[in-house]
């Protein structure tokens, strides 16, 4: 059966000063926000790409002026809602500092509005002068960040620190407040080139393969009583014991606990933090190139809790699949890359999707996308080995072709997808 597709097209807002360079979407609001080439940022509260017209990026809600140096969409979740926070990172004045600032989706208008920051470590003061609060390490020259449910990774470049932050609400349901808790930190002494998060893994991308720690250590499984009396963990916000990806203990006298703060180091192997080379692929494609030349992990993306996909900077996407089902306990992994023709530029993966069968999407950065479909028998490991039935299968379901060069590629939707070209944004859903 022939898949059908289904189209728009916006042109992105003009400057003579700035353009887009990139975008960032959380699928379930809706929410949009465009980075600028002079680091500005337009936040949408609710685009719809099903319905996109020439007006729909005409007056963004929300305008972040310049500087900026990265932010992220953080979902928050608990028991009864989900609400949706916009980090933004910029340089603070001072050069031994920069800046966190938040940006809350109020549910009852549709709006994001300024957030206010409780904190609870030193290195951290909220500036009501600047709306945002003032961490007191170095910017340096860049940094980057990647956020899942209730928790985003900073790491700076300049420095080669790796901080990990805890965010909750804090109040109400209808509360423009969140409290930020500095959790873990990972000193490192390799380059870094990618950061990925899971609620059980974070991965570092490096040289030849990538650095995994899990999350359990990093996030000491802070909880909060739920107004039922039950333990919630602050990671995901479920009730303690649903999924198992965090444990933790309560002060019986007390509803909540202070987190106990996590210091790695890159190269530690505590708490089965561990190495995962790509030179493992000694059946994949391309293996003798793969073992003469370094190449970096320059993408990651999280498919699920325990698996995830990198792209490394020779074009070619490897899955990497981990186990760690007990606290301290070595970490299970297995990786392999897939069987791709093209020399892959963009990787983009939608969150938070069924990894039986799934869909993720690539491109040559020039004018190709393809839909990958794969799907997984079984996702256990078993020291590390895998059986037969585990490989995963995969296919190139469509192809879509853009009439301007690709920028990035982001999934809005399991069956859907948007474009960043160079004057446009494209909207394509598959049926």
């Amino acid at each position: 059966m022939v898949p059908s597709f289904s189209a728009g097209q916006v042109p992105l807002p003009q400057s003579s000063s700035s353009q887009t360079t990139s975008l960032l979407f959380d699928s379930p609001s809706s929410s949009l926000a465009l980075l600028h080439s002079d680091t500005s940022i337009s936040l949408y509260p609710s685009l719809s790409p099903s319905s996109l017209s020439s007006s729909s990026l005409s007056f963004p809600q929300t305008f972040i002026s310049s500087p900026t140096s990265s932010a992220a969409f953080l979902p928050l979740l608990n028991p009864t809602n989900r609400r949706l926070l916009f980090l933004v990172i910029s340089p603070s004045h001072s050069p031994s500092s920069l800046l966190l600032r938040f940006w809350l989706l109020k549910p009852c208008n549709n709006r994001f509005v300024r957030a206010h920051v409780e904190c609870n470590h030193h290195l951290l003061n909220y500036d009501n002068v600047k709306s945002g609060v003032v961490f007191g390490v170095s910017h340096g020259a860049s940094v980057k960040v990647a956020a899942m449910s209730n928790v985003f990774v900073l790491y700076c470049v300049s420095s080669m620190m790796v901080y990990v932050f805890a965010v909750r609400m804090s109040g109400g349901e209808e509360s423009e407040s969140v409290k930020l808790m500095k959790t873990g930190v990972v000193e490192c002494c390799l380059p870094v080139f990618s950061v990925g998060v899971s609620s059980r893994f974070l991965v570092l991308g490096e040289f030849d393969g990538v650095r995994v720690f899990p999350m359990q250590v990093l996030v000491k499984g802070r909880v909060k009583k739920s107004s039922a009396g039950r333990l919630v963990n602050l990671i995901d916000g479920k009730v303690n014991g649903d999924d198992g990806s965090v444990g933790g203990k309560i002060d019986k006298h007390s509803a909540s606990t202070k987190p106990r703060s996590a210091r790695l180091t890159q190269d530690s192997k505590e708490g089965g933090a561990c190495f995962v080379s790509f030179k493992e692929n000694s059946d994949s494609l391309n293996s003798t190139e793969l073992q003469m030349k370094p190449v970096k992990a320059t993408n990651i993306e999280a498919l699920s809790p325990n698996e995830f996909l990198v792209m490394d900077s020779a074009g070619r996407i490897h899955h990497l699949r981990l186990s760690n089902s007990v606290l301290g306990s070595d970490i299970s992994c297995y990786i392999n890359q897939l069987p791709l023709s093209i020399k892959v530029q963009k990787m983009s993966v939608l969150p938070g999707i069924s990894l039986r069968a799934q869909t993720f999407w690539i491109s040559d950065g020039q004018h190709t996308v393809h839909a990958i479909s794969f799907s997984n028998s079984d996702t256990s490991i078993n020291g590390g080995n895998r059986k037969d039935e585990d490989i995963m299968q995969i296919s190139v379901t469509s192809a879509i072709f853009s009439s301007e060069t690709i920028q990035q590629i982001v999934p809005s939707a399991s069956n859907a997808i948007l474009i960043l070209g160079q004057g446009s944004i494209f909207a394509y859903t598959i049926s």
